[in-house]
């Protein structure tokens, strides 16, 4: 089972809570003057079809001041019409602390296994916000599972210094692979699709996985038809050959870009080697709502720091409150990279060299 990766969540809300507020959502307008600026809940909730505890964020709107989760909100799940869970106890990661700067410490858990084509309901209320936060959605089909061709790859090595000991630093070799890959992606049929892709690993301990940074700004799918790399040719667009900036960094995508139903992508990364671990790694694609794809999109462009760029409409999920409202599914490819050998790491070092 593979868990969300919470270690964005204060930068999502925060980019979200105030850009949510300054900008047009939902189609409403929403007035930094008006009168009951303060009494709207924001809700973040991003949960996956095969998860059996879903979590959900809830927090204070605010500007200019640091969020403050609450904490006695009760939040209930419908599904197909039918309330199956209630909770109205926060509960925080570590139980010794009652205080903290970090919203995501606390959430509201939900015990619930979803299924495909679930009819969701999640509301939200507190005593002291006039309106509930409601937000509806239909969890998605699983995607295909994507099909991975490690194409090539190349063996790495460095010194690792360690300067604690003074003018005597110890030295360690490091190992580290680049690949280059192509990802297959079959589209399912019939239907306008979303995605996530996320890129896993772990070498330590079993199903406690790490978010992997890749590489992707040269594939025309993920880079929406905006690659940053010349080499595609007439594939690319006016704005790609303008070298014009197209932001993703949660690397979403749809299929309108997709040729006979079946999506092509060039993907790059890196990960470590060791001489006495293996390294387990995982690509998952997510198939997401609509909104959380736009959502994803607009905050990775809210993220650039360029005082420059267009300000954009920041997606809502929910009615009468703020936020995202997400449950995902998905599949995944997973392989292993075995423990390196001092005869591979000679072949392979020598032969790079």
């Amino acid at each position: 089972m593979i868990m969300f990766h919470f270690k964005n969540i204060y930068k999502l809300l925060v980019s979200l809570l105030i850009l949510i507020l300054i900008f047009p959502a939902c189609r409403t307008e929403i007035s930094l003057y008006d009168e009951n600026f303060d009494s709207r809940l924001n809700v973040f909730c991003y949960g996956f079809s095969d998860s059996l505890q879903t979590k959900v964020y809830v927090s204070e709107t605010f500007i200019s001041r640091r969020p403050r989760e609450v904490k006695d909100a009760n939040v209930k799940l419908y599904v197909n019409n039918k309330e199956v869970y209630s909770v109205n106890k926060v509960t925080s990661i570590d139980e010794d602390v009652e205080q903290s700067y970090r919203i995501e410490d606390f959430y509201y858990p939900i015990n619930y296994k979803f299924k495909e084509g679930d009819k969701v309901k999640l509301v939200v209320q507190h005593a002291n916000y006039p309106k509930k936060a409601i937000s509806e959605l239909i969890v998605p089909k699983k995607p295909n599972v994507p099909v991975l061709d490690l194409k090539e790859s190349t063996l790495n090595e460095y010194i690792e210094r360690d300067f604690e000991v003074e003018n005597n630093p110890k030295e360690t070799k490091r190992y580290w692979e680049d690949f280059k890959a192509k990802l297959k992606l079959k589209d399912i049929a019939g239907e306008t699709n979303f995605y996530r892709l996320k890129l896993l690993f772990y070498y330590k301990e079993k199903d406690i996985y790490y978010s992997h940074r890749f590489h992707y700004e040269d594939d025309f799918i993920l880079m929406d038809g905006r690659p940053r790399n010349k080499e595609q040719g007439d594939k690319l667009s006016f704005e790609g050959i303008m070298g014009r900036h197209f932001s993703n960094s949660y690397a979403v995508f749809s299929d309108r870009l997709f040729h006979d139903g079946e999506g092509l992508m060039n993907i790059n990364f890196s990960c470590p080697r060791f001489k006495d671990k293996s390294v387990h790694m995982k690509l998952v694609v997510e198939q997401i709502p609509a909104l959380a794809y736009d959502y994803l999109l607009v905050m990775s462009r809210s993220q650039s720091y360029n005082p420059m760029v267009t300000p954009s409409t920041i997606p809502s999920s929910f009615e009468g409150g703020v936020g995202l409202f997400v449950i995902a599914s998905e599949s995944a490819v997973e392989f292993t990279l075995p423990v390196l050998t001092d005869e591979e790491i000679a072949r392979r070092i020598d032969k790079k060299d």
